[in-house]
């Protein structure tokens, strides 16, 4: 399979050309059940029932689970339908059947809050403004590299550019984890900013599972483009570095 190349074909019928273990991740959101008709041949989302849907997607993650990697990841944005009024909870029912049928693990539910959501009419219930990601590993020990969400608290961002401007081999006379000798001087018995700085990651804080981003805007007639704000992280989370030769 060549590389920077879009290939647009029926995934049950490309996925079986890609070798065994040769992706690090997949990120996807397969069509929504009932929501558009593409009018293709075999398209996804327009089954007869939820039971049928599910099930074809279970055989294409099926296939991508024989293409994963052992150490692999996949990101699912599976929107939800409401049938008679009920909410199908699709997202919850595929997570379901992919970590009891294909043994993967579920390890965050990713909310995607989208503060210009698309308007609707109804008056007997709140409006949908979010959308779920499930991420899931292949098994429980994958590839992941930390994210984060970078600092925006004042007192916190003002100790950690008072740590840097300490010298490499500066000792707080402080111990944390020794009581007797804090006791020791009193007057000595505080962090200076520069040493709580210097316990912070500059980095920032682990990055959260609500994210609040805007759908993409877009000249194609396409309403579900994916926002790059949105995939990023998945990329960087899921993709080594050195992927080619991995």
């Amino acid at each position: 399979m060549e590389i920077n190349k879009i290939y647009n074909n029926n995934c049950l019928e490309f996925l079986p050309t890609i070798e065994d273990k040769s992706i690090n991740s997949c990120i996807t959101s397969p069509p929504y059940y009932k929501q558009k008709n593409y009018k293709s041949v075999n398209q996804l989302g327009q089954e007869k029932s939820v039971d049928e849907y599910l099930n074809n997607l279970l055989l294409t993650f099926t296939e991508i689970s024989r293409i994963l990697k052992d150490d692999g990841t996949c990101f699912i944005n599976l929107g939800d339908v409401y049938i008679n009024k009920c909410l199908q909870r699709l997202p919850f029912k595929l997570a379901d059947l992919l970590c009891d049928n294909l043994g993967w693990t579920l390890r965050n539910i990713i909310i995607w809050h989208k503060p210009r959501c698309i308007p609707n009419s109804t008056k007997d219930s709140f409006t949908v403004d979010y959308e779920p990601v499930l991420f899931f590993s292949k098994y429980k020990n994958y590839y992941f590299e930390q994210q984060f969400d970078p600092h925006t608290n004042a007192y916190t961002i003002d100790c950690i550019k008072k740590a840097a401007l300490l010298p490499p081999d500066h000792q707080s006379s402080y111990d944390i984890f020794n009581k007797e000798k804090r006791h020791e001087n009193k007057s000595n018995n505080k962090l200076s900013r520069g040493d709580l700085g210097k316990r912070m990651n500059p980095l920032g804080r682990n990055k959260r599972s609500v994210w609040k981003i805007n759908p993409a805007d877009s000249s194609l007639k396409h309403i579900a483009m994916f926002p790059e704000e949105l995939i990023i992280p998945f990329v960087k989370g899921g993709c080594p570095p050195n992927w080619n030769n991995n």
